[in-house]
């Protein structure tokens, strides 16, 4: 009598083995997609902050090179600036006379620049600011 190897009695993976090693991928891939969802909402944040401190330094170098900073002399300068479709408003604030803001020269002026930007589709809306000195 010939004796089978343990390979050779098999013939294949039953029903339940194939059910399970499907549940299995499955539920590999809900952690994977979970895990890329956040990734690119993280992404798309992080990129509308990005784009709001380059608005905000933009705005700061602009009048740097500009005879004066008379329009950010006075507090609450608005400006609406669209980048890649998104609407970021721009608020200056005079910040010189606050008792925060301590031994600064006359001849200079700070500032706060806040940029916000809204809600678009899952990305939470937000805001960043950026303070400087600006000579007069």
């Amino acid at each position: 009598m010939k004796k089978k190897s343990l390979f050779e009695a098999e013939q294949g993976f039953t029903l339940v083995e194939i059910l399970i090693s499907i549940a299995l991928l499955a539920l590999l891939a809900l952690g994977l997609m979970s895990s890329l969802k956040q990734s690119i909402s993280s992404s798309s944040a992080s990129s509308y902050y990005t784009t709001a401190m380059n608005i905000a330094r933009d705005r700061i170098e602009t009048h740097k090179s500009q005879e004066g900073t008379n329009q950010l002399q006075g507090s609450g300068y608005k400006e609406t600036v669209t980048k890649n479709g998104v609407d970021y408003q721009l608020v200056v604030t005079n910040i010189s006379d606050e008792k925060d803001v301590k031994n600064i020269p006359s001849h200079f002026l700070a500032v706060n620049i806040t940029v916000s930007w809204p809600q678009i589709g899952a990305t939470p809306s937000g805001r960043v600011s950026y303070s400087t000195c600006l000579e007069r």
